[in-house]
C-alpha cells in the first residue's frame, strides 16, 4: 500500500501480490470505515495487480485485499489507513488597512493535513506581477509586512504540509498615507420632504489649507450633476431637493496643492 495516512480527498493506491497457490491469481479490494459493518468494493475480481482507493470521509480504514487461485483458495489481507481532513488555510491579518511605513502581522495558520506544517509568505501590489518573498517555508506563525507605497496589496500565504500539499490564501491589504486629503464633509439627513432641503456641512483634515468646496446634485435616471456651489472656502451648504426620488449629493474638497477627496451621500426625497 502506497500509504498508511492521506488527506481526505486523496487516494491510496493498493498493490495486489501473491505467492503461492495454482494457476492465475486474480483479487478483489474492499475498504471498510472503523465502526461501520457494509464494505465498499473498490474492485471485484480480476488480474489487474493495482487499484485506487479513495475514502469518503475521514477517519480510520480497513483495506481488504483478497487473493483467489484458480482452485478458488482465497487469502485476505487487511490494511489500516488514516484518512485526515483535507489540509486548509486559515490564516488572517491583523488589519485589512494600514498606514504608510506600519506593519501589517500576518497570522499563519491551517487545519488537516498531514505531519508538520511550515508556512511562506510573499506580497505584491496588485498592479504588479511580481511576488517579493518575506519568508521561506518555517514553522513560526507570526510574520510582520510593512508595504512600501501607497496603493492596494496582496499578501500570500502558502502552507505546506508533511507531504508537501500546499495550500495559497490570498489577502487584500490597502495602504494609506495617514497625512492624506480627507474629506469629512457631513449632510443633515439621509431624507427629506420634496421640494426642501438639507445642510451640508463641509470639513477636511490634512492636505495643504485652506479646502475649496464643489458641491453637486444628481438625482436617478439623470445623466449629469447639477452644481449647487462652485469651488468656494465655505463651511457649509444648503441643497435643495425639488422634487421626490432618490439623489446622490457629491462634496468635493480640493486643497491648495489642487489635491481633491470625494464624498457621496444618498439622499430620499418623499
Amino acid at each position: 500500500m502506497s500509504a498508511t495516512s492521506i488527506a481526505y480527498g486523496s487516494s491510496v493506491t493498493v498493490t495486489c501480490a501473491s505467492t503461492g497457490g495454482t494457476g492465475t491469481k486474480q483479487y478483489a479490494v474492499f475498504y471498510i470505515k472503523s465502526g461501520q459493518t457494509e464494505w465498499t468494493k473498490v474492485k471485484g475480481y480480476n488480474t489487474t495487480a493495482t487499484a485506487k482507493v479513495t475514502p469518503k470521509g475521514t477517519g480510520t480504514y480497513k483495506i481488504r485485499v483478497k487473493a483467489k487461485d484458480s482452485a478458488n483458495t482465497v487469502e485476505n489481507k487487511d490494511f489500516t489507513i488514516t484518512v485526515t481532513a483535507a489540509l486548509a488555510n486559515t490564516s488572517k491579518v491583523s488589519s485589512s488597512t494600514v498606514n504608510l511605513g506600519s506593519a501589517v502581522t500576518v497570522t499563519c495558520a491551517s487545519t488537516g493535513g498531514t505531519g508538520t506544517k511550515q508556512y511562506a509568505v510573499f506580497y505584491k501590489q496588485n498592479s504588479q506581477s511580481s511576488w517579493t518573498k518575506v519568508r521561506d517555508y518555517a514553522t513560526g506563525t507570526s510574520v510582520k509586512v510593512t508595504p512600501k507605497a501607497v496603493t492596494t496589496y496582496t499578501i500570500r500565504v502558502k502552507v505546506k504540509d508533511g507531504k508537501n500539499n500546499v495550500v495559497n490564501k490570498d489577502i487584500t491589504v490597502v495602504v494609506k498615507d495617514p497625512n492624506a486629503l480627507t474629506n469629512n464633509s457631513k449632510i443633515g439627513a439621509t431624507t427629506v420632504t420634496a421640494g426642501g432641503s438639507l445642510k451640508v456641512t463641509c470639513a477636511a483634515v490634512n492636505g495643504t489649507s485652506p479646502y475649496y468646496y464643489n458641491i453637486e446634485r444628481m438625482k436617478a435616471g439623470e445623466t449629469g450633476w447639477t452644481t449647487v456651489k462652485k469651488y468656494a472656502a465655505v463651511s457649509s451648504v444648503n441643497v435643495t431637493f425639488p422634487s421626490k426620488g432618490t439623489y446622490q449629493v457629491k462634496v468635493t474638497v480640493m486643497d491648495m496643492e489642487g489635491k481633491t477627496a470625494i464624498s457621496y451621500f444618498t439622499v430620499t426625497a418623499k
